[in-house]
């Protein structure tokens, strides 16, 4: 009886570790992540005659698409990160009208979810954030939002998306083009319910720190 008590007490003091070890946890990592750039100035040609863009580069206009408390924190986190670079942030859903008014940013996040067990918060997502400086929409337009991303394909999708953004500045004779493309699968961010955090502005924080990067290296 005595040797089961004693037993019974290590089970215990062991749960209790390890109880307190994941309730007071906080994690934020990927599976995979990596960035895509892009960036040239036009050498014109004789008679050839350059365009100037985007209309306003002060301003950024910038689209979320993800769900929910998702799409709030990222949106926020983003909107602080351009003010801290001393532009002004302007948030757009329909954001097909905005071709080379601003510079331009988007968050697209098709694949998400959520898990609350008894001793934690979890959250994670997969997507891409797109930079443009002539606030090229149309490229991104015409490729993120209809395509299907994958584990095994998001590192080459995000390179092509820059390629494919020089393609139409060369075409359209921008006289500077600036592209990147940060991407993640499964960012995933845990939260003990002993922490003071939220799992959703964790992620956020990732995301945007990817955006001052761009930012500042432009």
């Amino acid at each position: 009886m005595r040797r089961f008590s004693i037993v019974l007490a290590i089970l215990l003091s062991l749960g209790l570790i390890i109880g307190g070890a994941i309730t007071g946890e906080s994690y934020v990592g990927s599976n995979c992540s990596g960035e895509s750039q892009n960036s040239f100035s036009h050498l014109p040609v004789q008679e050839e005659a350059l365009k100037d863009v985007p209309e306003n580069g002060d301003v950024v206009y910038i689209a979320v698409y993800a769900d929910g408390d998702f799409k709030k924190a990222i949106a926020n986190a983003l909107s602080e990160v351009v003010r801290r670079h001393g532009l002004k942030p302007v948030l757009v859903d329909n954001y097909r009208k905005y071709d080379l008014k601003g510079r331009f940013v988007v968050a697209f996040f098709p694949v998400e979810g959520t898990s609350k067990g008894f001793l934690s918060r979890e959250v994670w997502l997969s997507g891409i954030l797109y930079y443009s400086y002539p606030g090229d929409v149309e490229t991104i337009f015409n490729s993120t939002l209809r395509y299907s991303l994958s584990e095994s394909s998001i590192d080459e999708y995000a390179s092509r998306i820059c390629q494919t953004s020089e393609e139409r500045a060369v075409k359209e004779g921008f006289r500077k083009n600036e592209c990147a493309v940060a991407y993640w699968w499964n960012l995933k961010a845990k939260v003990g319910i002993l922490r003071k955090g939220d799992p959703y502005e964790l992620i956020a924080e990732e995301v945007s720190s990817a955006l001052g990067n761009m930012l500042a290296s432009k």
